[in-house]
């Protein structure tokens, strides 16, 4: 089967595909912009989900294979293209975490347990997606305003070509925010690769609670986009990445 911006076919159907094997309608053409076009940007999400869920042979690739998509979708938003993000909700964007492993992946016989997420190569600033190996959970557009803490001043970004959806050597991000001094104690007393959160201790209090399932409010916890079973250490020796 095969499949592209201008058609879809398969040796099977020479003439067309069935009804209930094409995928026309749920290109990025076919999304409503209604609603400061918020499906659009959830739909570059799942793209984003998708595309990184795969085996990628060349990780330093990610930004130049999306990047026809990035346009398109850049046309039709109007917005600023960062990164693999996208300007207007950046500091709800910036939510990225890693997947973790689950028994399906275990399942595959190209699945490798490993705990290292960051590419040999460089791929992109450390504050994007790109910047990680593996599957992620982008961070989405429709966070309440309630629940973001941060706001995106400024950011600059280091390009390999004139083309701003490609290759990125470098660059920086301002972000304006509360910072408290806070300690970070696993969730689990034996983290691991697929149970890596981290509870938030500030003042001596606990603000995690992720035991308290009936908790009607987000639970606040991190999540690394790199496996740390502690920062004692690195602390003492600054090395803490």
């Amino acid at each position: 089967m095969w499949e592209c911006l201008c058609t879809e076919t398969a040796e099977s159907y020479p003439d067309d595909l069935p009804v209930n094997l094409s995928l026309k309608g749920f290109g990025i053409r076919n999304q409503s912009t209604s609603n400061d076009g918020l499906n659009v940007y959830l739909y570059w999400a799942e793209i984003v989900k998708t595309y990184t869920s795969c085996k990628l042979t060349f990780q330093q690739d990610k930004l130049v294979a999306l990047s026809a998509i990035a346009k398109k979708v850049m046309k039709t938003l109007g917005d600023e293209y960062v990164a693999g993000m996208w300007r207007k909700h950046l500091d709800r964007e910036l939510s990225v975490s890693t997947h973790r492993f689950d028994i399906e992946d275990r399942a595959h016989a190209d699945f490798v347990d490993t705990c290292d997420r960051t590419p040999v190569t460089y791929t992109a600033p450390s504050w994007s997606w790109a910047s990680t190996s593996g599957k992620v959970n982008p961070g989405l557009p429709d966070v309440p305003e309630t629940d973001v803490m941060i706001a995106v001043e400024d950011y600059d970004l280091e390009y390999a070509t004139p083309d701003t959806t490609g290759f990125i050597r470098g660059g920086w991000l301002r972000i304006w925010g509360d910072l408290k001094t806070l300690k970070l104690i696993p969730y689990r007393s034996s983290p691991t690769c697929t149970t890596a959160d981290w509870e938030m201790v500030v003042n001596g209090t606990n603000v995690s609670i992720l035991s308290d399932s009936t908790a009607r409010e987000p639970q606040p916890h991190v999540m690394l986009d790199t496996y740390h079973s502690d920062f004692d250490q690195q602390n003492s020796t600054s090395t803490l990445s």
